[in-house]
């Protein structure tokens, strides 16, 4: 089992001198969520969801921010975690999508923010910025880790802000060393950012975007050829942005009083439906992320359920 401490490079070299393979367990999450009352969302034999339209960003630029706050429960600074979100993307970015080519999309940081919660304002879209909290107290299903909630277009699947949240709780009380703490973000953090980018759970049993695996895996979770296969299906190379704009942040975005009419509710744990403008809705999807350290043995809990409300129909952490 590889350390910790190992540098990106050396843990990811396998996986990112991959291909994309030709067999693809991968999925896409869609605007149609099945936990959504009223929802019959077709799968197909892999538990994908084949019904609505994929879930996509309108440009390659996307952007990031750290929520201020309990990373030192970790044994991280708020830059240190920082960072290892910073190295989640990295690694997804610098996979070969063939020829040496890496999937066409950027990500930029807009640093540390103080943050109130996650929500998208409607009123300054181009300042929504998706940020990344810790959160002490757990809204979301308690076998969970991770939480993401994507506010996408209902129409045709235009992502607008994606916002993660961590089960700090479940991290800081699970059997893992504090010397390992880094390493155990870095495999959760990395399936979350599969999410915010677009990707469902996988049925990929070695998948970093599988719905469950065992706790020790969390040490050491390096991306798959069929990880490497879906992101580069949703960011095709040579289709990213020649240059992104420095990713901007207002306090409407980050504050429920400063653009309380497009908070998002706190009990609401999946999704809810607001208005956007004529003709149009938003909607924030939560799609739960990774497992329970809860899991028997080494066994994986395969199809028992990022998350209670992941639409991709299939195995449930």
């Amino acid at each position: 089992m590889k350390p910790f401490a190992l540098p990106l490079g050396a843990a990811l070299i396998a996986a990112l001198a991959t291909t994309a393979p030709n067999a693809e367990a991968f999925c896409r999450l869609t605007t149609c969520n099945p936990d959504e009352p009223g929802a019959m969302c077709q799968t197909d034999a892999s538990g994908c969801i084949t019904q609505g339209d994929p879930l996509f960003y309108s440009t390659g630029c996307i952007s990031f921010a750290v929520a201020r706050g309990d990373a030192k429960a970790l044994n991280l600074t708020d830059e240190e975690f920082h960072d290892v979100v910073l190295e989640a993307f990295a690694s997804w970015q610098g996979v070969d999508c063939g020829g040496n080519q890496p999937p066409g999309f950027t990500v930029s940081s807009a640093g540390i923010v103080d943050s109130k919660g996650k929500f998208f304002c409607k009123d300054n879209p181009e300042l929504n910025v998706g940020v990344w909290g810790l959160l002490s107290e757990w809204p979301h299903s308690q076998t969970s880790l991770g939480f993401t909630t994507s506010t996408f277009e209902t129409k045709h699947g235009e992502v607008f802000d994606a916002d993660v949240e961590l089960n700090l709780g479940k991290i800081v009380n699970s059997s893992f060393p504090i010397a390992a703490m880094r390493q155990v973000v870095l495999s959760i953090v990395t399936h979350e950012a599969g999410h915010v980018l677009g990707l469902a759970h996988s049925d990929g049993l070695d998948a970093v975007m599988a719905a469950s695996y065992n706790p020790s895996d969390l040490l050491d979770r390096p991306l798959t050829p069929d990880d490497v296969a879906g992101i580069c299906a949703i960011f095709p190379p040579g289709g990213g942005p020649e240059a992104c704009p420095v990713p901007g942040v207002s306090d409407a975005a980050l504050n429920a009083g400063a653009c309380a009419e497009s908070a998002l509710p706190p009990e609401e744990s999946s999704c809810s439906v607001g208005p956007r403008a004529p003709g149009g809705a938003e909607r924030s999807a939560g799609y739960k992320g990774l497992i329970a350290l809860t899991l028997i043995g080494a066994a994986l809990a395969r199809r028992s359920q990022r998350r209670t409300a992941c639409p991709q129909g299939k195995a449930r952490a």
